[in-house]
Order: structure tokens, then C-alpha cells, then sequence
């Protein structure tokens, strides 16, 4: 590894790590807490956010995966946001042994608001920024993500 990819991979992994604090700043906090009801947790746009991109229902062991927790977290986090409205579980149709986890109307709601506080926030955080470099980093940070998924890629492990 040449010493100019060993130091941008170094500028690079400094900044994801402040890219992962960034909705945790005490500025940033503030601004989504003057904007938003404070009963919705983090945890809790993740779960409604995976469940619209999702298309439909999903099963709590689905969930896990897709937020990348164990069974027993999600079904915790499921149960709290089942408890605030926000999800109902359905009996799937194909398979009556098993449950899937559904946006109630309040869950709707709730995503809807949480997605226009949050871009609202990165509006004004990106406010000097381009068009072209907000989609630009968007492009990049998915296709991070995609390639981080690859890493436990049985093809992947058969290289090393």
C-alpha cells in the first residue's frame, strides 16, 4: 500500500468516525430537539426507516439484520415502539407461525417528521456546500457501505 493511500484511508477513517457522532453533537442535538417530540429515540428512526425501505413487513430476526443487532435488541426495540404506537406486528399470510413487524400510522407520522427535521439539519450543516457534493457524498458513503457488506462475502474470504 502506497504511503498517499495509507494517509488518505487514515483521513478517511478519522472522518467516518466523526460522521458517526455527527447526530449526537451537543449544536446538532439541540437543533433536532427544538424541533422534535424527545420520546423518539435514535434507534427508533433506524428501525422505521429500515421498515418503509423495506417495502412491507418485516420479521423481528429480519430487523436484527438490517440494523445489524442481535434478535434480542430488536425484539426489545420492537416491543418499545410497539408499547408508543409506532409499529403493530401482523400475522404473515404465508407462514401463520410467524409475526412480521408494520408502520402503524403514528409510525408513519412519526418517520415522515424525523426525515424532514434530519434533512432540514443537514441542510443547514451543508448550507455552503454544492448540490453535486451532497449527492456526490451520498453516492460514495452507500457505496462504502456496499463494499463493507462484501467483506464477510464467501468470495472474499476464499481470497485471503
Amino acid at each position: 500500500m502506497s504511503q498517499s493511500r495509507r494517509a488518505s484511508l487514515a483521513d478517511l477513517d478519522h472522518a467516518l468516525l466523526l460522521a458517526r457522532k455527527l447526530w449526537k453533537l451537543p449544536e446538532v442535538r439541540r437543533f433536532l430537539g427544538a424541533r422534535l417530540d424527545n420520546t423518539i429515540e435514535f434507534d427508533h428512526f433506524r428501525a422505521l426507516n429500515a421498515l418503509d425501505r423495506a417495502g412491507g413487513g418485516l420479521a423481528v430476526g429480519e430487523l436484527a439484520r438490517v440494523l445489524h443487532v442481535d434478535s434480542s435488541t430488536a425484539s426489545r426495540l420492537v416491543d418499545r415502539m410497539e408499547s408508543r404506537g409506532y409499529i403493530y406486528r401482523a400475522e404473515d399470510a404465508g407462514d401463520r407461525r410467524r409475526s412480521t413487524v408494520n408502520l402503524s400510522a403514528s409510525g408513519w407520522t412519526a418517520l415522515a417528521t424525523l426525515q424532514s427535521v434530519r434533512i432540514e439539519a443537514l441542510d443547514d450543516i451543508t448550507r455552503e456546500w454544492r448540490a453535486a457534493d451532497i449527492a456526490l457524498l451520498a453516492t460514495l458513503l452507500a457505496r462504502l457501505n456496499e463494499a463493507a457488506r462484501g467483506l464477510s462475502a464467501p468470495e472474499n474470504e476464499a481470497k485471503q
